[in-house]
């Protein structure tokens, strides 16, 4: 089953990513973050609440008993890697496309295990320096042949500095995300409690920061008017993304390690590359295929970097 949640979870995932990124062409990103942020709230806060329900518990028995610090990191993993970070990713989007962008969030992982070391202490051994050399090496191969066209200059300063802006904040997210949930790990809370804390708190920043800006209509409806389909987008998206996608990924840590799980999350990319190709919408050059393959296996090594030392001081 873990196996089935997994490859679940990736699936939901992409079709976020695609139904985001054709949000992204229609409206401002924006108004598609903080549109597609409000509704995952709602979607989850609805989950969360049957999810404690069944369980014979309540959902606001669960929030009272979380402490401060829980809301401090988790609220600021959401600020960071949510508010910010997918409001880049989803300004990435347009610019150069689903395929690009997420071979770009490669970069994810990397910047959370370097925050985890320095904020918590958590160990990277040389093997995993070495999958996290292997990663960046693919990306700079990736953003070498994708900006060696006719519109270098925009694309870089476009699309690939905000693809790298979202992967070092989503990265960053991860691990204040970490950090929160190690503060009582007898007690640690439920995935869905943290992700809608984090989706509640990425909203409230997003609508505070439009008041302060004088920017008090939160939500226009004048461009969903104007163009309603992009609206079946964003509800696709955040279904199948922040509450599907994060369902499954939830059920996949009660059958795998997280190590098995993450090598299987990373290939995301290959996926929205295989729908693209498919549909016709992006023609990545075949090149940029083993590029892929260099980031995802720099990745299943810097997860499985513990399990690999291992094996090596085995034969030792």
């Amino acid at each position: 089953m873990g196996i089935i949640y997994a490859l679940l979870t990736v699936v939901c995932r992409s079709t976020a990513v695609l139904a985001f990124t054709k949000a992204s062409k229609i409206y401002e990103p924006a108004l598609v973050n903080k549109s597609r942020l409000a509704l995952a709230t709602l979607l989850l806060f609805i989950f969360s609440f049957f999810i404690f329900l069944y369980n014979g518990s309540d959902i606001i028995t669960e929030f009272a008993l979380l402490k401060n610090s829980h809301w401090f990191y988790f609220g600021l993993s959401g600020i960071v890697g949510l508010a910010i970070g997918d409001y880049f990713v989803f300004k990435a989007f347009r610019a150069i496309g689903s395929t690009y962008t997420t071979l770009i969030s490669c970069a994810s992982p990397l910047v959370g295990a370097v925050a985890a070391y320095m904020l918590s202490g958590q160990n990277i051994n040389i093997i995993g320096w070495l999958g996290m050399t292997i990663t960046i090496g693919g990306i700079i191969l990736v953003i070498a042949s994708k900006t060696n066209t006719a519109n270098k200059a925009q694309l870089i300063k476009a699309g690939f500095i905000y693809a790298l802006i979202s992967a070092i904040c989503q990265g960053l997210g991860l691990a204040i995300t970490q950090m929160g949930r190690e503060i009582d790990p007898i007690n640690m809370p439920q995935p869905y409690t943290i992700g809608l804390i984090r989706m509640f708190c990425a909203t409230l920043i997003i609508i505070f920061s439009d008041a302060s800006r004088g920017k008090f209509n939160i939500f226009p409806l004048a461009p969903f008017i104007q163009n309603p389909k992009g609206i079946i987008y964003i509800i696709i998206g955040t279904i199948s993304g922040p509450v599907l996608g994060v369902s499954f990924s939830i059920a996949v840590l009660a059958y795998l390690p997280v190590a098995e799980a993450q090598t299987i999350f990373a290939n995301l990319p290959i996926v929205i590359m295989l729908f693209n190709t498919i549909a016709g919408n992006e023609k990545p050059k075949p090149i940029i295929w083993f590029y892929l393959l260099l980031c995802i296996g720099g990745i299943i090594v810097l997860d499985m970097r513990e399990e690999l030392m291992l094996v090596l001081r085995v034969k030792e």
